[in-house]
Order: C-alpha cells, then sequence, then structure tokens
C-alpha cells in the first residue's frame, strides 16, 4: 500500500494549483443545482481532494465533510493551512479501506480522480460499502471521445498517471456494476468552473453543440445507491 502512496505522492499537486475559492463555491452551486440538494447538511467525502479546498468550503457551510488524498504533500499542506479542519483530512489511497462504518455517507465525489485509478473496481466498492440506501456517487472525468479537438486546443494530455480515461457508455457500465441508478452526462467542466466568463460561457455554449455527437471534454456520472 505504501508502494501506491508514494508513486503518487505529487501527482495532483499542478491541477491543485489551478484550484480557487471561487471555483470551488461555483462548482458546489452547480453540483446542488443538478442534484437537487443542500451540500450544508450531507455527510460528505472528496475522492482526490489534494490541498482540501472543497473541504473547507463545504466545512465552513456546515457539512460534515472528508476528504481524502493519496499524496503525502497535499493532505499535509491541507491540514497546514486549514488547522481547525486537520481531522477531515486522510492520508491514504482511495483502493484501501476508508476509516468510516457502513453505510454511514450520504455523497462521495471526485473531480478528475476517476482516469487516475488503477483499480477502480476497489474503489467503488469501498464507496458503495460506505454510502447509504440512496446515497449519492458523484464523479466528472475526462472523454476520451473528446480527446481530439481537445488536444488541439489544450495540448496533449502528458500526465503518465491518467490510466483509466473513458468513454459515457464504459463509465455507465462500471458505476451499473455498484449501483442501482446511473446518470452519464456530457459536458464540458469549463462552463461549470473556470474563474474566466468568457471560458464559463464558451463551455455552456458547446455543451449542447458537442453533447449530442458525445464529444465534450469532460462526463458528469452520478450513481444512487
Amino acid at each position: 500500500r505504501s508502494s501506491r502512496r508514494s508513486r503518487h505522492s505529487n501527482a495532483r499537486s499542478a491541477t491543485s494549483a489551478r484550484v480557487t475559492p471561487s471555483k470551488v463555491a461555483r462548482f458546489c452551486r452547480y453540483l446542488e443545482k443538478q442534484l437537487k440538494l443542500d451540500l450544508s447538511d450531507q455527510r460528505i467525502l472528496e475522492l482526490g481532494a489534494a490541498y482540501g479546498y472543497f473541504v473547507r468550503h463545504l466545512a465552513e457551510r456546515g457539512a460534515l465533510v472528508y476528504g481524502l488524498d493519496v499524496s503525502k504533500y497535499a493532505v499535509f499542506r491541507a491540514r497546514s493551512e486549514a488547522p481547525q479542519w486537520a481531522d477531515r483530512f486522510i492520508w491514504q489511497s482511495a483502493d484501501e479501506s476508508y476509516p468510516f462504518e457502513d453505510e454511514t455517507l450520504d455523497l462521495i465525489f471526485s473531480i478528475d480522480t476517476l482516469e487516475h485509478l488503477e483499480r477502480p473496481r476497489a474503489v467503488l466498492r469501498e464507496c458503495q460499502r460506505v454510502l447509504k440506501p440512496g446515497g449519492l456517487f458523484v464523479a466528472v472525468t475526462p472523454n476520451r471521445r473528446g480527446e481530439g479537438w481537445s488536444h488541439l486546443l489544450f495540448g496533449p494530455d502528458l500526465d503518465p498517471t491518467h490510466v483509466n480515461i473513458m468513454v459515457a457508455e464504459e463509465v455507465k457500465e462500471l458505476l451499473g456494476e455498484y449501483f442501482s441508478r446511473v446518470r452519464v452526462s456530457h459536458f464540458n467542466l469549463e462552463s461549470a468552473y473556470s474563474n474566466q466568463w468568457l471560458f464559463r460561457l464558451g463551455g455552456r455554449l458547446l455543451n449542447p453543440l458537442l453533447g449530442p455527437f458525445r464529444l465534450t471534454r469532460h462526463l458528469f456520472a452520478w450513481a444512487e445507491k
């Protein structure tokens, strides 16, 4: 287990550096709109929490939220920057047993984490175990079908830890092994996340244009236990 931790010890640092409080707040509003729930009264786990921006935002809103990350540095930094929430940050691989009792969480979510998982079924088994009946698993992950035009505009994906980039049908089939209701939609993360209004507008305009052809940059998946 320690080898999996060390191998990806700094894998999320670059991504984490691009996260800002305004992005976090914006995506949480998007998530609440999509799921039709108030995140402030949920018991939540974020997979791939990195420096803990989502955990801190949701904890300040009153949620009982935890963040898990494989990077020792990321967890150390998250604890250092938010000592009042230090016990909410967990250093471990996502495919290890989580420190929660069965059926105790309302929501598990991840942004750009599924594509890093070498053992996604082990992760989903744990998520299924700790989610309450009716609990939700939510993930945003790159769409393999959207890589062509995306690479032309944004450059090739050079991240060696992207070992599991899927298409919508594969995500739906995978989640369907562990959850009763599964929905996967096509969208561009920038439409709900970017700090630049032009990127948000562009993402929103591209969603209905690229969605029918399944060529969006990202997939938004949610599954109910």
